[in-house]
C-alpha cells in the first residue's frame, strides 16, 4: 500500500491526460492516483464536493495525500488549499506538469513534506530551454 495518494485538480481533462501518460509509461493505472477535472459551468459548491469526496477516499486508504494543481491562484489551487487547510495529512503543490506527477507516484513512499519537496524540485529540474 502507498503512503500517499495522490489528486490532480485541473482545469478540463489535464489531470486525466497526464494519468493517462504516466499509466502509458509505467505500463499500469498507478494505485490511489485520482484526476478531478473541473469545468467552468460548474458551481463551486459541486466543485468542493468533487474535490473533497475524491481526498477523502484517497485519505482511506494512504497516511496522507499530496494534491496537485495546474495553475497557483486559480479555482482549482484555491480548492486544494481550502481542502488541505488544518490538515497535516493533506498537502498542495501548485503547476502540475508531466514530470512531477510521475515523481509524485514514483517516490509516494516518502513522507509527505519531503514528496512534497521532491515533486518541487523534480518539477523545476525538468523545465528547461531545449538548445
Amino acid at each position: 500500500m502507498a503512503t500517499v495518494g495522490i489528486l490532480v485538480i485541473t482545469h478540463g481533462q489535464q489531470g486525466a491526460c497526464l494519468l493517462e501518460s504516466v499509466a502509458h509509461m509505467l505500463g499500469e493505472m498507478p494505485e490511489d492516483v485520482i484526476a478531478v477535472s473541473l469545468v467552468g459551468t460548474e458551481r463551486r459548491s459541486e466543485i468542493e464536493k468533487r474535490c473533497r469526496v475524491a481526498a477523502e477516499k484517497l485519505r482511506q486508504n494512504n497516511e496522507a495525500v499530496l494534491i496537485l494543481s495546474d495553475l497557483f491562484g486559480s479555482t482549482q489551487a484555491n480548492m486544494a488549499e481550502k481542502i488541505a487547510a488544518n490538515n497535516d495529512g493533506i498537502g498542495c503543490v501548485h503547476g502540475v506538469n508531466l514530470v512531477m506527477l510521475l515523481e509524485a507516484v514514483a517516490m509516494r513512499a516518502l513522507p509527505l513534506a519531503q514528496l512534497r519537496r521532491q515533486v518541487i524540485n523534480a518539477g523545476k529540474q525538468a523545465i528547461c530551454r531545449g538548445e
